[in-house]
């Protein structure tokens, strides 16, 4: 077991931290996140959508 975290927790560790990671993009993705506003206002401050 000694040899499997030392050969593998660094990927296993990585592997955790990006799917928390994923898990926090998408809720800043979703319809109602804040990069969803940030992109919304920016398209209505150049015109290509009206508000």
């Amino acid at each position: 077991m000694k040899e499997f975290i030392e050969e593998y927790g660094g990927v296993i560790a990585a592997c955790l931290l990006s799917l928390i990671l994923l898990g926090t993009m998408a809720d800043m993705l979703g319809t109602n996140g804040q990069l969803s506003a940030l992109f919304s206002g920016f398209l209505e401050g150049i015109g290509a959508v009206r508000g």
